[in-house]
């Protein structure tokens, strides 16, 4: 049996933990971006020392929907931090900082992963949001699928305090131009949709 009472549901919003029926103690909406998200979730971790799982539920955008199409469901696999200013030569990233992060995932995030025979891709998490055309996005990294803005501060936060961490997402636009306005109209059904799925199966193994 999982051991629920131990495991923090993070979100950036209240809204992306809508329908996720568990204890309103075990979930949490930390704030948008990187260092908000990941401040709040060491904060919360230093108040609770039985605190053994991170699972993050979020909604983000995929740079090439031929490869991850939307709407759907997908989950986190690495984690990296870089802007497109970097690759269209508008600044300078010091090779001290700090761009990628490899982490855990812990027991019940892997099990709904599997359950929800979720796709794993790697996230970029920048600072804002990309809305160049998927014509002039510069040359990328071609493993990085998913862009959300909270996954790297939060994997980093998790890897520097020792626990694991899992990124479970509604795919809710492609990067780009319309990516806001199709996040806005997809982000909530789609958030309830998947929050609905892991609430069956974490009610479906307690009764087991």
């Amino acid at each position: 049996m999982f051991e629920l009472e131990s495991t923090l549901f993070v979100s950036a919003i209240p809204q992306e933990l809508e329908g996720l029926t568990i204890k309103s103690s075990q979930k949490l909406a930390l704030g948008v971006g990187n260092l908000e998200s990941a401040i709040t979730l060491i904060q919360k971790s230093q108040e609770n020392s039985n605190l053994k799982e991170v699972i993050f539920i979020g909604s983000c955008g995929t740079y090439d929907s031929s490869i991850l199409a939307y709407p759907s469901f997908t989950a986190g696999n690495e984690y990296y931090y870089f802007e497109m200013s970097e690759f269209l030569n508008a600044s300078y990233v010091p090779e001290l900082l700090k761009n990628h992060v490899s982490i855990e995932t812990g027991l019940i995030g892997s099990s709904i992963i599997k359950n929800l025979n979720l796709k794993q891709a790697d996230v970029n998490s920048p600072n804002s949001l990309t809305i160049l055309s998927k014509a002039d996005i510069p040359k990328f990294p071609s493993h990085i699928v998913l862009e959300n803005m909270e996954s790297f501060g939060l994997a980093y936060a998790c890897k520097k305090i020792g626990l694991p961490f899992t990124s479970l997402y509604a795919v809710t636009n492609e990067v780009g131009p319309k990516g806001s306005e199709d996040w806005r109209k997809n982000y909530k059904n789609l958030a309830l949709e998947l929050n609905t799925k892991i609430s069956q199966f974490l009610s479906e193994e307690a009764n087991s």
